[in-house]
């Protein structure tokens, strides 16, 4: 390394010696503690009929996504299959030339 950047790099170094963490003031400490702790009291409660509803839509939601993706999945296939088809067939035309 470049002598010139050692020298840089534990200059910078040393102007940090000798400072010390910032702190908050008190009562902005103490604020702040409080808001966090409000926070953490506002809990979501579900009963178990509402997560018995929750657990179906998301099977149904899940459901109609595999679906989804079958027919998709099934109709790419048959598109595939289509333009195969149309390849290596003969038009009508072409049969009474041979």
């Amino acid at each position: 390394m470049n002598k010139h950047n050692e020298f840089w790099i534990n200059e910078v170094l040393d102007s940090t010696k000798g400072m010390r963490k910032a702190e908050a003031p008190v009562y902005l400490s103490a604020q702040i503690q409080n808001k966090i702790n409000q926070q953490n009291r506002k809990v979501f409660h579900l009963n178990t009929t509402q997560i018995k509803w929750l657990v179906a839509a998301s099977l149904i939601l899940v459901s109609f996504n595999g679906i989804a993706i079958y027919k998709y999945q099934q109709s790419k296939q048959a598109a595939s299959i289509t333009s195969h088809v149309n390849e290596y067939s003969f038009d009508s035309n072409e049969l009474v030339k041979l």
